[in-house]
């Protein structure tokens, strides 16, 4: 045998050099890519993971602050990186999902924002070891990571493989603000998460200088976003003269519900998050996050070039402003004023309408008759790929048209008493039109809103909704565009090209009337084609997996997942628990594909948030909404992914090739297809 080896020297020879020289042909290829920030030829497309907390303005300034950075170092989108956004809007248990999916694909880095995705990230991240960037972090040392000090890059001060930006809130300072303002200042309260480590540090530094200017800090723990009005409520009952919010995630996506039980109670609320006054509150010392992302973002594009992380310390970065909010002046009981020194101070300032600079009378609030530069309150039940691409559609459109019309994006991060909150707000919000996105935000603001403009979009069906009626009349006030699911086409596809298939199964949100109504219109479709359903209720987007698996023990031959604002922002879960249930997953939307479907029939939601902004720009230069006629979206789009039908088992015929868009998720691109 050592003889035979022997012999075979020489070629093994020849092959380890060979390989070597591939290697390292692979290799130069890949440095020449990094060093100009582009893939080059031989080189993979660098990938990107961004993993955000949730959609609230505070994440969004950070992740376009990051992009920004990003683009100015020359890496664009689809060009020359892959960059996946994972966003679980707030809900812990799918963060959690979504890193261990991060850690254990072949991701160049990952970019988390905020402290909770920093703490998931790393917990799935401690054997992948991908390059891991933070930012929006109020106290990386804290957040229990690894992370022992900053500013170093000793061993012993963090992980190799993670840096970034850390955001210090300046606590002390803001009271000092507060007390400066209202020199009588003796109560505060605060609402707060303490399964949030950053707000944790915030609130135990506000106890300390609280103590020291003699306020006493009054405390109401919450768990979820939910229970923000009734803890601020009991606040106001407990005799709190003032709100104060400091780092806390949970309490940023219900700021509209803080501040509207505080406006109750007639006292303010300010802020360690910059830019909620646009929300309400009275004044906001804290970070420019945009600035934050984009700092952020820098040292992503350093690691995308080759930089290793070890060499980068985790370093804290606090672009701090002051905004002002006179109208949030109005009401309050105390001795509330802006000492002068302050107001030349601030960065920015929202004018009470009093003092604001003489400008040409605006129309009353529930009309928006000849008011082309008027503001528009923009509302979100929850986020979703359909939503976003509504919302895309939407603003891309108004920037387009040339009008001086601004607007404000609000979301109730899925929780009704929030989106309540935010349409009783809408006086403060001095808006011209309510433009909500979704069905319940619909249903809200029409109920709340007798007179104000109404103009809306991604709702399924509005005379389901209430404000329409069958013949198409519909609320004086009211008008917007319609995007009923291609049920009838689902349908008739299953019949024509799996005639075998007799039985299918569904989720649906028992909660949400649009959900019910899609689901019994695709119950009458496929009863007239011979086919039964099967459904599974889901009162929560926690319960969709569990759901899935229950579905998956019914006979059934395959899960056809019909579109509600639930199943849409929780879709990636229902394709995770069809794949454990080696079921084939049919839905209704193009993101559906992209999150694991095999395949979609759905319409352009983009679209949607076009039409929408037509219908608005005709309201604003003086249209009545009750005489322009509500819209509706017709041609439904056919989306295919044969990888993904592939892993599910699914065999597709030649003639639903030939009609589907293709997904290819290598490059995330459509092909074929009419």
């Amino acid at each position: 045998m050592l003889k035979n080896l022997r012999s075979l020297a020489p070629a093994l020879a020849l092959v380890a050099l060979a390989a070597a020289a591939l290697l390292l042909s692979d290799l130069k290829a890949r440095q020449r890519g990094a060093a100009t920030g582009r893939a080059g030829f031989n080189a993979p497309m660098p990938r990107l993971a961004i993993l955000q907390h949730s959609s609230t303005p505070i994440m969004e300034a950070i992740r376009t602050g990051a992009n920004r950075a990003l683009t100015e170092a020359g890496f664009i989108p689809s060009v020359n990186i892959t960059i996946d956004v994972m966003n679980p809007q707030g809900d812990l248990p799918t963060a959690n999902t979504m890193a261990q999916r991060i850690a254990a694909l072949d991701y160049d880095a990952v970019f988390s924002i905020s402290t909770p995705m920093l703490q998931a990230m790393a917990g799935a991240n401690r054997r992948a070891h991908r390059h891991h960037i933070l930012a929006g972090v109020s106290d990386p040392v804290a957040a229990g990571v690894g992370i022992k000090m900053l500013d170093s890059t000793a061993q012993e001060a963090k992980p190799a493989w993670l840096t970034g930006i850390g955001t210090a809130q300046p606590v002390e300072a803001i009271f000092r603000l507060a007390r400066e303002i209202n020199p009588d200042l003796r109560v505060v309260g605060v609402v707060w998460n303490p399964a949030e480590v950053n707000s944790e540090v915030c609130t135990r530094r506000a106890r300390v200088i609280a103590s020291e200017l003699g306020i006493e800090l009054l405390e109401a723990p919450i768990e979820k976003t939910g229970d923000v009005p009734d803890a601020a409520n009991a606040l106001v009952q407990r005799g709190a003269e003032a709100f104060w919010t400091g780092g806390d995630a949970t309490v940023a996506g219900a700021i509209g519900a803080l501040v509207a039980a505080a406006r109750r109670g007639s006292v303010p609320v300010f802020s360690n998050m910059a830019g909620q006054v646009d929300d309400g509150t009275l004044f906001d010392f804290g970070a420019d996050y945009e600035s934050v992302g984009y700092e952020g973002g820098r040292v992503v594009a350093q690691v995308l070039r080759g930089t290793d992380p070890a060499t980068l310390p985790v370093r804290d970065y606090m672009p701090a402003r002051l905004l002002l909010n006179e109208r949030a002046l109005q009401g309050l009981s105390g001795n509330w004023i802006f000492p002068a020194a302050m107001v030349q101070r601030a960065a920015s300032k929202i004018e009470n309408e009093a003092t604001a600079p003489a400008v040409a009378p605006r129309a009353s609030v529930g009309t928006a008759r000849n008011d082309p530069a008027g503001h528009l309150l923009v509302v979100v039940y929850i986020e979703s790929p359909p939503i976003e691409d509504a919302l895309e559609g939407f603003a891309e459109t108004m920037k387009a048209s040339g009008s001086p019309a601004t607007w404000t994006i609000k979301s109730a991060q899925g929780d009704m008493a929030t989106l309540a909150a935010i349409i009783d707000a809408v006086s403060g919000e001095d808006a011209s039109i309510v433009v909500p996105f979704s069905t319940p935000a619909l249903q809200t603001a029409a109920a709340r809103l007798r007179g104000l403009p109404i103009v809306f979009s991604v709702v399924a069906d509005p005379v389901v909704a209430g404000v329409a009626k069958p013949d198409g009349s519909h609320l004086p006030n009211v008008t917007g565009v319609q995007v009923l699911g291609g049920y009838a086409d689902m349908a008739e596809l299953l019949a024509r090209d799996f005639p075998s298939w007799k039985r299918i199964g569904t989720t649906f949100a028992p909660a949400e009337v649009n959900s019910v109504a899609n689901l019994e219109n695709f119950r009458k479709e496929l009863a007239a084609r011979g086919i039964s359903i099967e459904t599974m209720a889901a009162a929560t987007a926690g319960d969709l997996p569990d759901a899935v698996l229950a579905l998956g023990t019914k006979s059934i031959d395959a899960i056809v997942q019909i579109a509600d604002n639930q199943s849409s922002a929780g879709f990636p879960a229902i394709a995770r628990a069809a794949a454990r249930a080696r079921m084939p997953l049919f839905a209704f939307t193009r993101d559906a594909v992209l999150q694991g479907a095999a395949l979609s029939i759905g319409l352009d939601y983009h679209e949607a948030g076009r039409l929408a902004a037509e219908l608005v720009l005709r309201v604003l230069r003086g249209e009545d909404p009750g005489l322009i006629p509500i819209r509706g979206l017709a041609t439904q789009n056919l989306w295919l992914s044969p990888e993904n039908a592939r892993k599910q088992g699914l065999k597709i015929p030649a003639s639903l090739l030939a009609r589907a868009r293709l997904i290819d998720h290598g490059k995330a691109t459509e092909r074929g297809g009419r």
